[in-house]
């Protein structure tokens, strides 16, 4: 099993480094605002950040079916985009599947990062993961792997099994790795080839 990643030369402290660029620091001009479907109605309740205007803040923001890098959200913000925090799937999806949120809201979601980290294809969500990666024992992940279940995907920073230390994009904002996480129902992946001398090349 090949995975088309296989094409690029990067190691697991270059996805660990991808990873650290999202903590930076920031600050917003708006701090709410509303949300629209696709028709232009609009969806209540008006969005109210977690993250108020004149306030200054470290990393970048959580928004559900978001993939800002740290430079488009910096972009966003800095153009009066308000930033997203808690609760931005409330507003549901448009027609193709995509989250309203992210039209109104600058940040990225917990698969964006990820799949970002591991340079995949940012919009395939946790899938895209699945599919681009090896499936490996739980027990044996290192640092740039990916823990994933249905609903959410984490980026691995090291191993204590039964818990590990990860990066993450979770309400409010890009996290970690200050406590290790218990791993619990969460499958493994990775973008390398579980030998000796692992290379994804």
């Amino acid at each position: 099993l090949l995975c088309e990643t296989q094409l690029f030369a990067f190691n697991r402290q270059d996805i660990w480094g991808n990873g650290i660029k999202y903590f930076f620091g920031w600050h917003c001009l708006v701090d709410t605002t509303w949300i629209l479907k696709v028709n232009g109605d609009t969806i209540y309740p008006r969005y109210d950040s977690y993250f108020k205007e004149g306030e200054w803040y470290i990393s970048e923001t959580y928004c559900w079916g978001g993939w800002d890098t740290p430079e488009t959200f910096l972009g966003r913000v800095n153009s009066e985009v308000c930033p997203g925090g808690n609760n931005t799937s409330q507003y549901g999806e448009r027609p193709d599947g995509t989250s309203n949120a992210r039209y109104y809201l600058a940040g990225i979601d917990c698969a964006a990062f990820v799949n970002r980290c591991m340079q995949l294809d940012f919009g395939s969500g946790i899938q895209g993961i699945k599919n681009n990666c090896f499936n490996i024992d739980i027990r044996q992940v290192k640092m740039g792997d990916a823990l994933v279940i249905p609903t959410h995907a984490r980026l691995v920073v090291e191993n204590v099994f039964p818990g590990v230390y990860v990066l993450e994009s979770t309400p409010p904002q890009v996290r970690g790795p200050d406590a290790p996480v218990l791993i619990g129902n969460y499958e493994a992946y990775s973008i390398f080839p579980q030998f000796a001398n692992e290379k994804p090349s």
